[in-house]
């Protein structure tokens, strides 16, 4: 395997995922990053699990990638900072939905498992994203850069290989993109407290993760149209309201963060080669945790043979170039 000296743009989630697996081959990695407050990966809940709870199924690939994300969360050095392996119980609403749950297509394929009355989603995790991105959690030969990068043409000559982890695909690479590439949406994380004990778990529309000291972090909402990356007072109580409707108690509201996801047109990342040596990591929206780590891997091995037999088709970018078609 040929040693790569490469470039990687953006700090998040699939940025530092990135990283670490080129640092994994044994490659010269540079990470830039513009440091920013409330990004989307910041903004994160950090729920690994590989089901669709609303649909009650496995989504595509699910269980190759949350074996592969387990396995690579719990190899990084001090993982116990941030990623706990723990089961993801399901606050279900009477008979019907538990018997729903027990028919599944996840029960049919042994991704839940039953604990008297009690659903759990086995092979979950929660993963604290702003410890994993944290470049201060790390002892590690990743090089990082606080910069902001505006012109690509420099990087192109510097690194053999550009990888492009910036959330949203820059405006400068997205001409031969079909207009409606990108997606985003407005998700909302709150921090609650209440002296009521909860476990790591998911209801109806939201999810609960213990943080200690009576504090909670809650979630789940999603916003296509929206005016302003502002706190919603009326989009808090009205997430807010649905939890207490659920017998969630609430003493306080202690804080209330925004972020814009970037979402593709079909809710899957776009990856691969899209001009000489930059290749894009874009579109991760919000399973990020998930996909990242088995498409990283993709990623370096398309970087180090130059074609892409070994991408998911799924995730390939020349499925969003205008008239492409259907990856199917």
């Amino acid at each position: 395997m040929t040693k790569k000296k490469v470039a990687i743009v953006g700090g998040g989630i699939a940025g530092t995922v990135l990283a670490w697996t080129a640092l994994q081959r044994n490659w010269d990695v540079t990470l830039f990053n513009q440091e920013k407050k409330n990004t989307p990966s910041q903004v994160a809940g950090g729920l690994l699990n590989p089901l669709s709870i609303s649909r009650k199924k496995l989504i595509f690939k699910g269980g190759e990638f949350i074996k592969n994300a387990i396995s690579f969360y719990s190899a990084l050095p001090h993982h116990s900072t941030f990623f706990f392996d723990v089961e993801m119980k399901i606050i279900y609403q009477g008979l019907k939905e538990y018997n729903n749950w027990q028919t599944s297509d996840a029960a049919e394929k042994g991704f839940i498992k039953s604990v008297g009355e009690d659903i759990y989603i086995k092979n979950s995790a929660w993963i604290n994203t702003i410890n994993l991105i944290d470049k201060g959690t790390f002892d590690s030969g990743i090089q990082y850069v606080s910069q902001k990068i505006d012109s690509f043409q420099s990087l192109e000559k510097q690194f053999d290989a550009v990888l492009l982890a910036t959330g949203f695909l820059p405006n400068e690479f997205t001409g031969f993109l079909r207009s409606d590439v990108f997606r985003p949406v407005l998700g909302d994380i709150f921090i609650i407290q209440s002296s009521k004990k909860y476990e790591f778990c998911h209801l109806e529309g939201a999810f609960i993760i213990p943080l200690g000291n009576n504090k909670y972090c809650t979630g789940s909402t999603y916003v296509n149209d929206f005016d302003s990356l502002e706190p919603s007072p009326s989009r808090a109580n009205s997430f807010l309201n649905k939890l207490v409707n659920q017998d969630i108690e609430i003493e306080a509201l202690l804080e209330h963060r925004v972020a814009v996801r970037p979402a593709t047109f079909d809710r899957f990342p776009l990856v691969g080669n899209i001009k000489s040596n930059i290749y894009s990591f874009t579109g991760m929206g919000s399973r990020a945790l998930l996909h990242a780590p088995l498409l990283a891997q993709q990623l370096l091995e398309v970087v180090e043979s130059q074609n892409e037999e070994s991408l998911l088709p799924a995730a390939r970018i020349s499925r969003a170039i205008s008239n492409a078609g259907s990856f199917l």
